[in-house]
């Protein structure tokens, strides 16, 4: 196991150096030192602040999926979200999802099936809101094809992802129901099917699955207002709706198994190149990149460590 760790971790040291290599020439340097020495300071303490509303709306969530309530978060779930965003920061290649289970299994005592049917479930709904957030966008700012992708590509993508973020805990609903006749005969199964599928069974109603989608874009939402407080703290007159596409370019990088160490390295290329392509300069490209990783990393890492110390406490 520590060996198989180590090489984990010795791969995405190599992702994030090859990265950081192709990154950051003698230009950006410059641009970064320069963009240190002029930031805009409570425009970055805007986006920080902004970082503890992610991950209570995050808890939120993940309340709404264990009991189909629509009652606010505890702090024992604020303190597992919280938790679950700094290990996925500083655990490589998506190690971190591995603890939401066994947080919630100590908090909650709901088992690993459960909870991993749970978590699957808002990262179905957050890659479904962030690729309509990518696309969405890039309708708006790519007036040539990229890619071989036109206006009216993006704009069917876009709500193509719309439709399967709302239509998702429907779907869970439909498939539990067919496939508990198909295994009437098979108890145990049946038995890891319902924990798997527990997160969408609890939203039966249609209120319930609208909240569900309301509360997944208000997160990438807010994603998107923390990435262009901090992009534009840096690299000011960025435009609202390149950021965007950036930020979500970015984040569905950071999804990637291989993200690097500590998520630095390929999301912040996604960015970049996202910028580029809106006809933005490669070094305030990066520049803004990097300048959106600092907030959320320090959030990330602020948010876990104080979550950390006050389970500790009260243990």
């Amino acid at each position: 196991m520590r060996a198989s760790r180590l090489r984990a971790t010795l791969l995405a040291a190599a992702v994030t150096a090859a990265a950081l290599y192709f990154l950051l020439t003698d230009a950006v340097v410059a641009a970064l030192a320069a963009a240190v020495d002029n930031a805009d300071l409570p425009r970055l303490a805007a986006a920080l602040a902004l970082v503890p509303l992610i991950q209570w709306l995050r808890a939120w969530r993940f309340g709404v999926l264990i009991s189909g309530r629509l009652a606010m978060p505890d702090r024992d779930l604020i303190g597992i979200a919280a938790l679950l965003n700094m290990f996925n920061f500083v655990l490589p290649f998506r190690i971190g999802e591995a603890s939401f289970p066994i947080m919630m299994k100590r908090a909650r005592g709901l088992g690993f099936a459960r909870s991993t049917g749970i978590l699957i479930l808002v990262r179905l709904m957050d890659l479904c809101a962030t690729t309509a957030i990518l696309f969405g966008g890039a309708a708006a700012i790519y007036d040539a094809p990229v890619h071989g992708w036109s206006r009216p590509a993006f704009v069917g993508a876009a709500a193509a992802a719309a439709v399967a973020l709302l239509a998702l805990p429907a779907s869970g609903l439909i498939v539990h129901g067919g496939t508990t006749r198909l295994l009437r005969s098979m108890p145990r199964a049946l038995t890891l099917l319902d924990h798997l599928l527990s997160g969408a069974t609890t939203l039966r109603r249609p209120p319930q699955q609208a909240a569900m989608a309301a509360l997944t874009l208000a997160i990438w939402g807010l994603h998107s207002l923390i990435a262009f407080l901090a992009a534009t703290a840096a690299v000011p007159g960025l435009p609202f709706p390149e950021v965007m596409v950036a930020g979500a370019a970015a984040n569905l990088a950071f999804a990637l198994p291989i993200s690097g160490i500590a998520g630095l390295g390929p999301a912040q290329a996604a960015w970049a190149t996202a910028l580029r392509l809106a006809g933005e300069a490669w070094e305030p490209a990066i520049v803004s990149a990097l300048s959106g990783y600092a907030v959320v990393l320090a959030g990330a890492v602020i948010l876990g460590a104080a979550a950390y110390l006050l389970r500790r406490r009260r243990s």
